[in-house]
């Protein structure tokens, strides 16, 4: 497959992705960094090319949803200031937060999360993957200097931000960015 269909499917998907869960409105900027990265260490200009052709076919594929949302402003932040942990004020918030990077760490390791859509058969699927998880953030965190260890384990962290900045920590479908769920 040619490299420029490759990053124009790649952005289509991205622009596409926006229209999914919330949690997936951080992807971009995630591959943004990441493009930010290559450009840093290889500066080169197909790279440059092929990251701008992946950023424009994403807004393309999202400009009617960004429309939208300039049409609708609570389309984009209506859930985002539901689950918000500052409703209560910003000390409560800040201890909410803190609290919350407890619980979602937790979540993989101590207790399953509430939430009855991610419950199989009395257990949390995040729990059965814990001995793995632990293993492979240790060999992460051991080679974040090679890339191919750095992006999942930039991955794992970025994704547990909606969970932490929400109400109602633990929350496994906040981390997951390919929740099959859209926008309404």
């Amino acid at each position: 497959m040619n490299r420029r269909i490759a990053f124009i499917l790649s952005g289509f998907f991205l622009g596409l992705g926006m229209y999914t869960y919330i949690s997936f409105r951080l992807v971009p900027i995630l591959v943004f960094l990441f493009i930010l990265h290559e450009w840093y260490y290889f500066k080169s200009k197909s790279k440059i090319q092929n990251s701008m052709i992946l950023y424009l076919t994403a807004f393309l594929v999202f400009l009617p949803l960004l429309i939208d949302y300039i049409h609708n402003p609570f389309h984009f932040f209506g859930r985002t200031e539901e689950i918000s942990p500052f409703q209560q004020g910003i000390f409560s918030g800040i201890q909410l937060i803190f609290g919350n990077m407890v619980k979602t760490i937790g979540m993989f390791l101590l207790w399953a999360t509430r939430n009855l859509n991610t419950i199989i058969q009395g257990t949390d699927a995040a729990m059965d993957s814990s001995v793995f998880l632990i293993i492979g953030l240790f060999q992460a965190f051991r080679n974040w200097k090679k890339l191919n260890y750095l992006i999942p384990l930039a991955w794992f962290i970025f994704f547990l931000l909606p969970s932490i900045f929400s109400v109602g920590a633990p929350n496994t479908l906040r981390t997951l960015v390919e929740s099959p769920r859209f926008v309404s």
